[in-house]
């Protein structure tokens, strides 16, 4: 069984807080949990207006989950704005809860409605509508405090009903208002609102039952919640350990990456240096001098700030030092919307600096892969002598899933070598046609980097045409060799069929959410997921062959199509929008069947 609820209400409605308290709760009841959070971009907008709305949605199941469902089971609405921008998303008979004490003529005009919205809205939805706001009021009348922060307890009200609906104790929520709090005045308000909330909801007729999922069939293991930021976080603290090098940090806040540095920056037990710069090419230029120095660097941004980054970015290429590079993806161009997300920076993450200059590009497919990846690209980054570009985006960022902690001695030590002896500092391996790592002031091994074309042989500043041909040549062929570390591509489905389809990034969860469907109806349909944007893996072009349409889901239009169509010389579908969400499960099914044409 899947249950799909979503809270919202304004931004100062502590409804982001509510969702990650309610997702701790079933997660650590054992059931598998996809959320997903959307918040506005104004930073105050108007209290009860259409553009201060912030929504979580969470997804609970006792079976395997990829993506939060696009039709809800349960809407809760603070307010009429928040009704009018979710409504359209609640199945038919689905519940609908409402502080209906913020059901009057004064917020209707604000969510731009002429009349109640809930006249008409009975026989499609079952109603619930709760005095929030005065319970918690009442409730309360001997505390002698202001009003306005008494209300802000109606979020804690919402968890305690939560608590009731779906048979959870309240000991969780209870531990973690005492932690937070620690005997002082809010905690005994929040904890009153939190009981209120779970006896309002068996004393009443309002609601008729409550429900019980049971827990999921999880491999045996310690679990914890991850969102895609913090799996980066939890990815660096984990290099660090298994390197035994220092990592340099060094970033320009930005949203959706901004909290990636304020949590790092906790650990400088873990040999972290972490810096906040003036501006994002001050701090690509901090983390290639960090590179240079012998420590592992990296640095996150978002679109806009990787575009500032381009230039330096084809340093690093130049310099063959390793660097990781994080863009997690928001709705451009340029400011653009910062709070929604998008996968529009593929072409600019391969093609976008001047002059040839290739590198790597990887993707993350969920939130609890950014873990893995991290450590991956930091790898292929050393061992390759190369930068690597990771495209996450707001949704991975943002979204929470369940993931099962590693034993740490599970995961591979990052080999390294620096030169430590006077040899040949220019020549290059065999094999990955890198050259050695070399920590400046080691005796005999002085050399010099910079933005200008190298000699071949010497490693002196040279402008002879043959020899700039023949690094461009070394710097395409060591990024053609990574080829030899990317595994065998996951087929999701037979090997052979009707339609083929190619994803990546965030719009996997939701593909697989459909493609598990139409599998199980019979569809000849099937699925790769593509983590190695570039390069791509050889195998594609053979895998290809077997199906006799091809199409690609990606939350743009059209840059992966536009590059498999060169790769594969086959006509490609796009289906794809930039709606700033997560891609619809129905969007993606009615696509699909229109082009399977019964397949």
């Amino acid at each position: 069984m899947i249950v799909n609820i979503r809270f919202s209400g304004d931004s100062g409605d502590g409804i982001q807080i509510l969702g990650n308290k309610v997702a701790e709760m079933f997660a650590e009841s054992g059931n598998n949990i996809q959320t997903f959070s959307n918040f506005p971009a104004d930073i105050r907008a108007p209290i009860g207006s259409l553009s201060g709305i912030s929504e979580f949605q969470i997804c609970f199941s006792n079976d395997v989950i990829y993506s939060v469902n696009d039709k809800l089971d349960v809407l809760i609405s603070i307010n009429p704005a928040a009704l009018r921008c979710n409504l359209f998303d609640l199945k038919n008979n689905g519940i609908l809860i409402i502080d209906i004490d913020k059901f009057i003529d004064r917020e209707f005009i604000k969510a731009k409605y002429q009349v109640n919205p809930l006249d008409h809205l009975h026989d499609k939805y079952n109603i619930i509508p709760i005095s929030i706001t005065n319970c918690v009021l009442k409730s309360m009348k001997n505390f002698k405090s202001n009003l306005k922060i008494i209300k802000k307890t109606r979020n804690i009200f919402i968890l305690g009903l939560i608590c009731w609906m779906y048979n959870k104790s309240l000991n969780i929520p209870l531990k973690w208002i005492e932690n937070k709090f620690k005997n002082s005045y809010i905690e005994i308000i929040n904890k009153i609102a939190l009981r209120i909330g779970y006896n309002y909801s068996f004393t009443t007729n309002l609601l008729i039952k409550s429900y019980y999922i049971p827990s999921a069939k999880l491999i045996c293991g310690i679990y914890r919640q991850l969102s895609g930021n913090y799996g980066f976080i939890l990815g660096c603290l984990t290099i660090t350990k298994r390197s035994n090098l220092s990592l340099y940090i060094a970033c320009y806040p930005i949203t959706p990456a901004s909290d990636i540095l304020h949590e790092l920056s906790k650990y400088p037990n873990y040999n972290i240096i972490t810096m906040q710069l003036e501006d994002e090419i001050a701090a690509i230029c901090a983390a290639i001098g960090a590179s240079y120095g012998g420590s592992l660097a990296c640095t996150f941004t978002s679109g806009p700030g990787f575009d500032l980054k381009t230039e330096a970015i084809g340093l690093a290429v130049m310099t063959e030092l390793p660097l990781v590079i994080v863009n997690i993806q928001r709705s451009g161009p340029s400011t653009g919307i910062p709070t929604k997300s998008e996968q529009t920076d593929l072409l600019s993450a391969i093609f976008s600096r001047h002059g040839e200059c290739p590198l790597v590009v990887l993707a993350p497919k969920s939130s609890k892969n950014c873990f893995s990846i991290i450590i991956k690209a930091f790898k292929i980054s050393i061992k390759y002598m190369t930068p690597v570009i990771i495209l996450s985006d707001g949704i991975i960022a943002n979204c929470t899933e369940q993931w099962k902690i590693p034993e740490i001695n599970s995961i591979n030590f990052i080999n390294y070598n620096f030169l430590n002896e006077k040899n040949d500092i220019n020549k290059r391996n065999e094999i990955t046609l890198s050259k050695t790592w070399i920590k400046p002031g080691t005796k005999n091994l002085e050399y010099c980097i910079g933005g200008l074309e190298r000699n071949y042989e010497t490693g002196t500043v040279c402008y002879e045409s043959y020899n700039h041909q023949k690094m461009c040549e070394i710097r395409k062929n060591k990024i053609n060799k990574i080829k030899l570390d990317i595994t065998k591509t996951k087929i999701i489905g037979k090997n052979y069929g009707y339609m083929l389809l190619f994803t990546w990034g965030s719009s996997y969860g939701a593909s697989r959410t459909v493609i598990n469907k139409l599998q199980n109806e019979c569809y000849n349909i099937s699925l790769v997921n593509i983590k190695y944007l570039n390069p791509l893996p050889d195998d594609l072009l053979s895998i290809s062959k077997n199906f006799v349409l091809l199409a690609c889901i990606e939350a743009n239009l059209g840059q992966l199509q536009f590059i498999l169509k060169s790769y594969l010389l086959r006509d490609i579908i796009l289906i794809g929008n930039v709606y700033g969400k997560s891609l619809s499960y129905n969007f993606l099914k009615e696509k699909i069947l229109i082009n399977m044409k019964g397949k």
